[in-house]
């Protein structure tokens, strides 16, 4: 038996709560949310089911089609009607756990830029959710290692932490690392010794700079070149390594980002989970009469959305002033993110309970939007009296 989906009542609640006056932006940016919604709100429709094609497919076309939004009452100037153009279906990353399509970077298989498919063919899955070295990573149990810790950026390997079961003197710790960094690695100079008294070696893959784009190394705080990459002795009092860390760029801890640069990126992660929110409400409130599989994946890649924005969210690094902004920011982007494992999970599971809590913290993100509307936009209004 499939999962019975959630009422229609909790499309009109959280329909009237993102379309409620507590949207803190101008009229004009609020009309050109309501005309995106409905082209995301059309294709995800039409996608879903075949069923809706008369309605939202008259041409057939395979293009979604909706009425235009009515323009807003007030003194912004705006009259008439917009225009909605045919959509056609966005590219959507993969939901966390889904398989990653795997290039042919043999270099990269099972090591750093590896899918994750690839890397727990080599190692098996994960063990437990980390919050150590890096945010959201997974835990391995691997032999002759405590832990062996991996954070993926869209399913791929950015980040490994090797815990060594035993101190290790220099030279043997370089043949445990061997595995796990690019196989057509080039070593761009000696090691050095940093302040802290790490042993840091830089090298650099042209599969890597094939894998991560730098865009990708931006958002991680990644200094250095792209398809560069690092590994970093830890050493204890005696001279012998005790972990090891394996990443995108040089080693140089990437400083915080100014403010306007924060919220570019943090402002249209959110939107993007905003106008999601706006999707799966029109999906679960206007279900086929029996939920397809093309059904069940429409409601899966709004949950994949969620995820990217949670993943993305953690990798900012905020200017001190808003860091309070950030941190209400993590709040929502987590339980959204909760909320997708729970859906993603029961729907795979066919668990109507695992979809029930996903879509009770749903519900829960949105009492956080008045104040995250107000937040951002009375941080703009500094950022912006700041640039001027």
């Amino acid at each position: 038996m499939r999962p019975a989906f959630a009422p229609c009542w909790f499309a009109i609640t959280l329909t009237l709560l993102l379309g409620s006056p507590i949207r803190a932006q101008d009229e004009a940016s609020e009309l050109r949310r309501d005309a995106v919604l409905m082209q995301w709100t059309a294709w995800a429709l039409l996608d879903a089911d075949s069923s809706y094609a008369g309605v939202l497919d008259p041409d057939g076309n395979g293009q979604a089609r909706e009425p235009s939004p009515a323009t807003r009452g007030g003194d912004n100037g705006l009259t008439g009607t917009i225009p909605l153009v045919a959509v056609a279906s966005p590219t959507i990353e993969p939901a966390r756990g889904a398989t990653a399509e795997e290039t042919p970077d043999a270099p990269l298989q099972g090591r750093l830029g590896s899918s994750r498919e690839a890397f727990e063919d080599d190692y098996g899955t994960p063990v437990g959710t980390e919050t150590g070295n890096e945010p959201a990573s997974f835990t391995y149990e691997v032999p002759g290692f405590d832990a062996v810790e991996v954070a993926y950026h869209h399913d791929f390997v950015r980040y490994i932490t090797l815990d060594l079961a035993t101190p290790v003197e220099i030279e043997s710790a370089t043949e445990i690392v061997e595995p796990f960094v690019p196989a057509d690695f080039v070593m761009e100079a000696t090691p050095v010794e940093t302040e802290s008294g790490d042993i840091l070696t830089v090298g650099t893959s042209a599969a890597l700079r094939t894998r991560f784009s730098a865009t990708s190394y931006e958002r991680y705080g990644a200094s250095g070149k792209q398809g560069e990459f690092f590994y970093r002795f830890r050493l204890n009092a005696d001279g012998q390594v005790t972990s090891v860390e394996v990443g995108l760029g040089d080693g140089v801890p990437g400083g915080a980002m100014d403010a306007a640069a924060y919220l570019s990126a943090a402002q249209a992660q959110y939107d993007a989970v905003i106008g999601s929110m706006g999707v799966f409400a029109a999906l679960i409130g206007g279900p086929p009469d029996e939920p397809t599989d093309a059904y069940r994946d429409a409601l899966i890649a709004e949950a994949a959305i969620w995820q990217q924005a949670y993943d993305e969210a953690i990798a900012l690094t905020p200017p001190p002033e808003l860091e309070d902004l950030h941190a209400s920011y993590l709040q929502f982007a987590g339980l959204m993110n909760e909320a997708a494992d729970h859906i993603v999970a029961g729907i795979t599971e066919d668990n109507p309970d695992l979809i029930d809590d996903g879509i009770n913290q749903v519900i829960e993100a949105t009492a956080l939007i008045k104040d995250l509307d107000r937040a951002f936009a009375e941080a703009g209004e500094q950022a912006a009296e700041g640039i001027a």
